[in-house]
């Protein structure tokens, strides 16, 4: 019997008990492509009927299919802030963002950072969601974009120089956000270059559409 169709027969084994809570520690690593896309087709009908699974993997096809992701380096939890907004980092890379970055919760409408301001951190929405506004030289104000979880801002200042183009404001339901100081920000993306170049395409985008839809003054 190959160590495939063994490991295939011990997660039949566990599932014929029906438990609530399944823990599968690479429940694939000797399985071929076709039995492995049935056994994770399993894991998600399971899911569906209210099951809880939780998976220990380093493949990367496997985490594209979860619900929520939990990323581990030398014993530590990566902050998800983190592993959404900058995922080109390495997971030790992570790990320091993880220990630099400040939380902050702001209540709905809390101004987070003013249009014309220093930009000092890099901002990494941890949950909520914020409003991204413009004002011209009459105070009209024109609601530019809605940034939610796993997104981040910030990068536009800090990668091409000036003040804030822009204010940002908690949405309706709050924030939580994740505040790197721009020192450790600049430190990172120099080390990780597909991060830099990540950001710095991030930023052009978003400036060209600041200047596209501001309003007029």
């Amino acid at each position: 019997v190959s160590s495939g169709q063994q490991q295939s027969a011990a997660i039949a084994r566990a599932l014929a008990t029906d438990p609530a809570i399944i823990l599968a520690d690479e429940p694939t690593g000797n399985l071929d492509s076709r039995s492995a896309e049935n056994v994770l087709n399993i894991f998600e009908q399971l899911a569906v009927q209210g099951k809880t699974i939780l998976i220990v993997t380093h493949d990367p096809s496997i985490t594209q299919r979860t619900d929520q992701t939990i990323i581990l380096s030398d014993g530590e939890i990566i902050d998800q802030a983190v592993a959404m907004a900058l995922p080109y980092l390495s997971h030790p890379q992570m790990l320091i963002a993880t220990h630099q970055a400040e939380k902050q919760e702001f209540n709905p409408l809390d101004v987070i950072l003013r249009q014309g301001e220093s930009v000092d951190h890099f901002f990494m929405i941890e949950s909520g969601a914020v409003e991204i506004v413009v004002n011209n030289d009459q105070s009209d104000e024109m609601s530019l974009a809605c940034l939610g979880t796993g997104q981040f801002f910030g990068e536009v200042e800090l990668t091409q120089g000036g003040q804030s183009i822009a204010s940002v404001r908690a949405a309706q339901g709050g924030a939580k956000v994740a505040l790197l100081p721009k020192d450790k920000f600049f430190k990172l993306i120099e080390s990780s270059p597909l991060t830099r170049r990540t950001i710095q395409e991030v930023a052009s985008t978003r400036q060209s559409e600041h200047h596209r839809r501001k309003p007029d003054r």
